[in-house]
């Protein structure tokens, strides 16, 4: 499918595929192990992110929170 850029896109499309696979082979199977590994790979990774994320808008501002609330406002529009 190539670069998908919008990371929302790209976790959605990764989790789909991860399904996909686990659909046509179990976890018994080299792939259904792999697909397994990656799956816990990619919640790992998620965990980790949201962690961090949430630790930052704990610690920041109001001021640092609403400037990043804009931010975010202004780049879903564009």
């Amino acid at each position: 499918m190539g670069d998908l850029k919008d990371p929302k896109m790209e976790h959605s499309q990764y989790n789909l595929e991860l399904n996909t696979i686990t659909s046509y082979y179990n976890e018994t199977t080299e792939i259904g192990k792999k697909a397994r590994k990656w799956r816990e790979e990619f919640k790992k990774c998620c965990s980790v992110l949201i962690e961090y994320l949430v630790s930052c808008l704990l610690t920041w501002t109001s001021y640092e929170l609403f400037a990043y609330k804009t931010r975010v406002a202004c780049s879903s529009v564009i």
